[in-house]
This record gives structure tokens, C-alpha cells and sequence, in this order.
């Protein structure tokens, strides 16, 4: 009887064990999945300022072609009247 106690206090004892081990993988595990769910977040937050970033970038580089092209119509506008003058004071 004494022999049937002391192991089945083993067994119990085994059985706790196994279960704290299994609680503690578990436990790193769900820490491991929260921490491979920040990395994610973080690589995401990343790419979204990058996109955004890209797309200030080519809003830049658009307006400057613009007004490029608005002043190089502007002096071909002005070289356009200054020839027109220089034809009327001809003419006259």
C-alpha cells in the first residue's frame, strides 16, 4: 500500500510537472505570436509612411513640372506680344 501511495504521488507530481512545462511552452509561444504580430504591425506602419512618402514625392515632382511648364508658357506668351509689337511697329 505504502509502494501504491508513493507512486501515485510520483505520477502526480510527474503529471503537475508536465503541465507547468506545457503552461510554460504554451506561455512563449502566445509571447512569441504577440511579438511576431508587432513586428508585423511595425513593418506595415513602415510601408504605409514609405508609400506615403513616395507619394508626396511624385506630388512634388508633378507641381514643379507644372509650374515649369506654366512658366515656359508664360515667356513664350511674353516673346508672342513682344513679336506682335515688333510686327505692328514695322507695319507702321
Amino acid at each position: 500500500m505504502n509502494g501504491l501511495c508513493a507512486r501515485q504521488r510520483v505520477e502526480r507530481e510527474a503529471e503537475a510537472l508536465r503541465q507547468t512545462r506545457l503552461a510554460e511552452y504554451n506561455e512563449r509561444v502566445r509571447l512569441a505570436q504577440e511579438q511576431e504580430t508587432r513586428e508585423r504591425e511595425r513593418v506595415a506602419v513602415l510601408q504605409r509612411e514609405k508609400q506615403e512618402e513616395v507619394q508626396r514625392a511624385t506630388v512634388r515632382r508633378i507641381f514643379a513640372q507644372q509650374q515649369q511648364q506654366q512658366q515656359e508658357w508664360q515667356r513664350a506668351e511674353a516673346r508672342r506680344r513682344e513679336k506682335a509689337k515688333e510686327s505692328q511697329c514695322v507695319v507702321m
